[in-house]
């Protein structure tokens, strides 16, 4: 029982990193990337594990599992597998300008950071920036960005997945998604209260504007010269200019000019 649990516990560290890791994030012109990550590599303990991308591309695009993905495949019900597959196959729709500024925003950095602590490009090293550029890169390229693309897109021959850390990715995400929902009903419970506080108007009761009010009015038009002045070119010439005016009448009062 304990050989069969290891490997099950094992996937689904596969699993998880795939889902978190590249799954949920949402330069016009694209430059071809020197490197791609042709392999993704996973420790557990004292195990390390690869895969590559072709397997997971052969995958996602035919559904055919090769014998280096079997490993994998054969821990998984055919339901989990196809919901892999889905996974594989999302594609996220986001400008390649929009994903670049999210993640220079100070919230976006630090996420980036933190997940930059379990994919990285060399032990050690945290992978904010490699990260952050393969997300515009695959944002901006005709497949768009889904997981096949952002790992094509990682600037290194292979992409590590620190698998220590992957329980601290996923309280910052829960972090998160708290946050966001929590800004979100305060936003609409304001919206509420404000709409419900507010008067209701009789809009019978208002003045209609497109019948003629009590007060007449004389219109007339006068036209206006200005005088010749300097400018940045020589004098300019002389310049006339119409003015409409809206005289009321039996006023007794100074009409204001508007």
């Amino acid at each position: 029982m304990k050989a069969k649990a290891k490997p099950k516990k094992l996937l689904g560290f596969l699993y998880t990193c795939l889902f978190l890791g590249l799954g949920i994030l949402p330069t016009v012109v694209k430059p071809k990337p020197a490197l791609s990550a042709e392999y993704i590599y996973f420790n557990y303990g004292p195990l390390k594990l690869s895969l590559s991308r072709e397997s997971l591309e052969i995958f996602a695009n035919e559904g055919r599992i090769t014998k280096e993905f079997e490993f994998y495949a054969q821990m998984l019900n055919p339901e989990a597998l196809e919901q892999l597959r889905m996974l594989l196959q999302k594609r996220i729709k986001i400008s390649p300008v929009a994903i670049s500024r999210l993640g220079k925003s100070p919230m976006g950095e630090a996420f980036l950071e933190g997940l930059g602590k379990m994919i990285k490009t060399h032990p050690g090293r945290n992978g904010l920036h490699s990260l952050r550029g393969a997300l515009v890169l695959a944002a901006a390229d005709s497949e768009g960005l889904t997981i096949i693309n952002i790992v094509r897109q990682f600037p290194t021959e292979g992409m590590l997945i620190d698998t220590d850390y992957i329980f601290d990715v996923q309280k910052e995400l829960a972090t998160l998604f708290r946050y966001r929902d929590a800004a979100v009903n305060a936003i609409a419970n304001q919206a509420t209260r404000e709409a419900a506080a507010e008067n209701t108007v009789d809009v019978s009761q208002l003045t209609d504007l497109q019948q003629p009010g009590p007060y007449q009015f004389t219109d007339q038009v006068i036209t206006l010269s200005g005088r010749r002045r300097q400018s940045p070119l020589g004098l300019s010439g002389e310049t006339k200019f119409e003015v409409a005016l809206y005289l009321p009448k039996g006023n007794p009062k100074p009409a204001p000019l508007v």
